[in-house]
């Protein structure tokens, strides 16, 4: 069934995530002017080369149009151009390698980084080139509050990376360098007590 949608910035297109039987599908949709959506194809699984789609719990727009998102399933990020005019999705797998990655947030001051987290208790930070500069592991190099890491956000300033570990109960905060990379912030991990897998920030 499905388990993640997104609209684009503009409004124009929807996009729905889903897998039956272990297929991943990401089904796009055009929004008429009076609110009706229509199918307008999709990117599936084992077509075209495609891979990457199973189990992709949230999709994501960065600027410029790239609609991005990770498969705990394949241990991957992937990335794909959004055509607003032909409707269509151009891209793959930037990143593999990831896994039980399960949630992506992208930031592009100082150059586009995606910050990946897996519920295996861990934080990748990927260029745009899909390479990994850095690698965060809960318990190890005072890293903490990230154990079954299940939802990142960055903050709309860019200055701030948050990762809601669901096992740990804990919010853990971390600041964005220039170049992308993180550090934890003072006072992190946070108490959250929730039981959840998604994160959020306020616009302000």
């Amino acid at each position: 069934g499905a388990r993640a949608v997104v609209a684009s910035a503009d409004g124009h297109h929807v996009y729905v995530a889903s897998t039956a039987g272990g297929v991943g599908v990401i089904t796009t949709f055009r929004r008429m002017p009076d609110g009706r959506v229509v199918d307008f194809g999709e990117i599936r699984d084992g077509v075209a080369s495609v891979t990457g789609l199973a189990d992709v719990r949230r999709l994501a727009f960065r600027p410029g149009g790239i609609l991005y998102f990770a498969s705990p399933s394949t241990g991957t990020l992937s990335a794909y151009q959004r055509d607003a005019v032909m409707s269509t999705l151009t891209g793959g797998v930037l990143t593999e390698g990831l896994s039980g990655a399960v949630d992506a947030a992208a930031a592009t001051t100082g150059g586009t980084h995606y910050y990946v987290a897996s519920e295996l208790g861990a934080l990748f930070v990927i260029d745009a080139f899909g390479e990994v500069v850095q690698s965060l592991s809960d318990g190890f190099g005072g890293i903490d509050g990230i154990g079954g890491a299940a939802a990142v956000v960055v903050t709309p300033d860019e200055g701030f990376v948050y990762v809601y570990g669901a096992s740990d109960g804990q919010i853990a905060g971390f600041a964005r360098a220039g170049d992308g990379t993180l550090a934890p912030i003072a006072g992190s991990p946070f108490e959250a007590r929730l039981d959840g897998d998604a994160l959020a920030v306020s616009p302000d």
